[in-house]
C-alpha cells in the first residue's frame, strides 16, 4: 500500500517555504529550503511549496506557441517557466538537497471527458512534464509542480495561480487518472493505455479550486454554512476525498439555507459540492432522481465549495 500523505499535517513546511529564501544559486536555495527538515518528504514538500509561490506559469509563452527550453538555472532567474521549467526546477533543488528526482514526461487527460481526443492523441503524444522523487522509506512519489501552483479555466483560456496540495498528496493511482508518462515505469501502478482512456470505468476526476485541502480549524461540530443562488445547481454533501453513492447526500434548499443530514465518523473529511457538468453538459437543472442514479454511470465533474477535516 502506497503511503497516506492526505492527512499528514504540512503546516510548518509550507510556513517556512512561504518565506524570502536566496537564490544565489541552486544550492544555496535547497540548502535554505530544505535544512530544517530531516524527512524527504518534508523537503519535497518544501520545494513544491516554494515552487508556487515564487515561479510564475508562463501563459503568454503558452498562447504564442513557441516555448523556449529553459535549464533549472534560467528558469529560477526568469522567476517563470511552463511545465518543463517547473519539472526541471523542482528536480535540481531536489537533488541539490540530496534526494534522488526524475524528470518525467508524457500525456496529460485535463478532461473526464476527453476519452476520444485522448485515443487520436495516442500515449506517444507528449504535452506535459511533472516529477517524481524518493521520499521517506526509500517510497518513490509523483508530484505535479505545475498545477500545484495554478490551473487554466475549463476552455483553456486564463490561468489563475493558486495553491493545490492535490498535486502532491494524491497516490500514484490518484495522479494516474491524468497522467500517462511516456516512460511506463513511472506509472507506479498496474494499469493499462485503455483504461488510462476511460474515464467511466475510473469514476470522476477530481476538479479543485480549492487553495488546500482543510483551510478552516479542526471542530468539534460543523456549524450550517449560507449559500446563495437560484437554487438550480444540484449541491450535495459527500463524506472522504472522493464521491462514493452510499455516502452522498443531495442538499435541499429552505428559505434561504441549504440543509444535509448525514452521518460522519471522527477523522473524516466532510465536502459541500454541486454538480458542474453532467455527461457532456451543463450540471444546471439535473434532478435528484438522475444524479443518484448516474452516480458511477456517466462521466460528470463536480466542485468542491466547503470542506471540512
Amino acid at each position: 500500500m502506497p503511503t497516506c500523505l492526505r492527512h499528514r499535517c504540512f503546516a510548518k513546511v509550507d510556513a517556512h517555504a512561504a518565506k524570502r529564501h536566496t537564490k544565489s544559486s541552486l544550492e544555496a536555495l535547497a540548502q535554505s529550503l530544505t535544512s530544517p527538515f530531516r524527512s524527504h518528504t518534508d523537503k519535497a514538500r518544501a520545494i513544491f511549496t516554494w515552487l508556487h509561490h515564487n515561479i510564475a506559469y508562463d501563459w503568454k509563452e503558452v498562447q504564442s506557441g513557441f516555448m523556449k527550453s529553459l535549464t533549472a538555472w534560467e528558469v529560477l532567474k526568469a522567476g517563470k517557466a511552463v511545465c518543463a521549467g517547473y519539472s526541471k526546477l523542482f528536480q535540481a533543488l531536489a537533488i541539490c538537497s540530496g534526494m534522488q528526482a526524475e524528470y518525467v514526461w508524457g500525456h496529460y487527460k485535463a478532461s473526464a471527458l476527453e476519452e476520444g481526443k485522448v485515443r487520436r492523441e495516442g500515449k506517444a503524444r507528449i504535452t506535459h512534464a511533472w516529477n517524481a522523487v524518493r521520499i521517506d522509506k526509500g517510497e518513490w512519489w509523483l508530484i505535479d509542480c505545475t498545477w500545484g501552483a495554478g490551473y487554466l479555466s475549463d476552455n483553456d483560456t486564463k490561468y489563475t495561480k493558486r495553491f493545490n496540495p492535490e498535486h502532491f498528496v494524491a497516490t500514484p493511482k490518484e495522479f494516474g487518472r491524468r497522467h500517462w508518462p511516456n516512460d511506463e515505469r513511472w506509472l507506479l501502478f498496474d494499469t493499462t493505455w485503455s483504461e488510462y482512456c476511460e474515464p467511466d470505468k475510473q469514476g470522476p476526476v477530481i476538479y479543485t479550486g480549492l487553495s488546500e485541502i482543510g483551510f478552516i480549524k479542526r471542530t468539534k461540530y460543523i456549524k450550517p454554512r449560507r449559500f446563495g443562488g437560484s437554487g438550480r445547481w444540484r449541491i450535495f454533501v459527500y463524506i472522504g476525498e472522493t464521491v462514493n453513492k452510499e455516502r452522498v447526500v443531495v442538499m435541499t434548499k429552505e428559505g434561504k439555507r441549504w440543509t444535509a443530514t448525514i452521518e460522519v465518523r471522527r477523522g473524516e473529511t466532510v465536502c459541500v459540492a454541486y454538480v458542474k457538468l453532467w455527461h457532456g453538459r451543463c450540471g444546471k437543472g439535473l434532478s435528484r432522481t438522475e444524479f443518484l442514479n448516474g452516480i458511477g454511470k456517466v462521466a460528470w465533474k463536480w466542485q468542491d465549495m466547503v470542506r471540512w477535516n
